[in-house]
């Protein structure tokens, strides 16, 4: 029977193997045993999954056409693949194909169009539908991940206050996460005033600060040239006990080798520069180039031919400022 197929073609689905997959529908076919919407659903979500779009929405029409009616599990697959392709038209024609044929979409339906269309700044469709979504509650009621994707279209700061005054009038509460995207924002429009009232509140409210908090802060601050306050937030996080990202605790470095090398400090930038090696993480072109500069500054040639040597044989290779840099203290 068909339950028999299925648990077969589910397991060829879960592997990834299409075209055994593809070869055991032609077997059920043949069979003449009329596939589910179990048989469809497992069918679609490998052909999509593996970018056979075409096929899929072949058996998606299928499915309709023999009456064997997608449910919002299946429609959410073809909708999401459509959507990925950059092909919202269609996407929308399946949105709306769904809601005549009585295929209820959920907050995984508008979330996926909502997502998309954010991207292209389409934006008046994407408040048609959030209405629509807080009109129908429900399932359709919108979630995090729906103001999400609408506070990362923002444009200007104006503009938050309204998406977070709409989230909180739909009972939709704010998370760590919502906080770092707001946080995020105002740091990259340089709104340090909004920056110090966000970073406050999400730490009055027990949801904040985490890692990614102070990644932003960090990072966020070194780029608008604030390089003192950056390191205050980095020791900050390292005595709360927090273990930087990769990328972090390398800007960190460079921050604090570059400053003993401005300060012409040969035996700490030493000192350092051990530190770094010894970390087991690969000292970047900037790494190597602020050190390289100090040494040949301070006549130490040998040193520095050493380093240059080991820029070539990890495979950073060092740029015409270190190669000039070299070549003068060469000649």
């Amino acid at each position: 029977d068909i339950k028999t197929w299925n648990i077969v073609l589910n397991g060829w689905c879960v592997l990834g193997n299409v075209s055994e997959a593809k070869r055991f529908w032609k077997d059920i076919l043949a069979s003449k045993c009329n596939p589910d919407l179990f048989t469809y659903g497992s069918f679609i979500h490998i052909l999509t999954k593996k970018g056979k779009l075409g096929t899929a929405l072949k058996l998606f029409k299928a499915m309709w056409e023999k009456g064997c009616n997608p449910d919002v599990v299946i429609c959410n697959c073809i909708i999401d693949a459509l959507c990925f392709k950059k092909r919202i038209p269609q996407a929308l024609e399946v949105f709306r194909e769904m809601n005549d044929r009585g295929c209820l979409p959920n907050v995984a339906t508008y979330n996926s169009l909502i997502k998309h269309l954010c991207k292209i700044q389409r934006m008046e469709k994407v408040y048609e539908l959030v209405d629509e979504m807080e009109q129908k509650k429900g399932s359709c009621q919108p979630n995090d991940i729906t103001y999400n994707y609408l506070l990362k279209s923002l444009k200007k700061q104006e503009e938050v206050s309204g998406v977070v005054g709409r989230m909180k009038r739909n009972g939709c509460k704010m998370t760590c996460d919502m906080y770092n995207l707001i946080l995020k924002l105002y740091m990259d429009w340089d709104c340090q005033e909004r920056v110090r009232c966000i970073w406050d509140e999400m730490e009055n409210n027990g949801l904040g600060p985490d890692r990614r908090s102070y990644t932003i802060m960090i990072h966020g601050l070194y780029g608008k040239g604030r390089i003192d306050d950056a390191l205050c937030y980095f020791n900050e996080m390292t005595t709360k006990g927090m273990v930087p990202e990769p990328k972090t605790e390398f800007l960190t470095w460079n921050i604090v080798l570059n400053g003993w090398c401005v300060l012409g400090n040969v035996s700490e930038a030493k000192r350092f520069w051990k530190y770094i090696l010894a970390s087991k993480c690969n000292p970047e072109s900037f790494t190597y180039g602020t050190y390289i500069h100090t040494l040949t500054k301070k006549g130490k040639l040998c040193t520095t031919l050493k380093l240059f040597r080991a820029m070539w044989e990890q495979g950073c290779n060092p740029d015409m400022v270190i190669c000039n840099c070299i070549i003068d203290v060469l000649c």
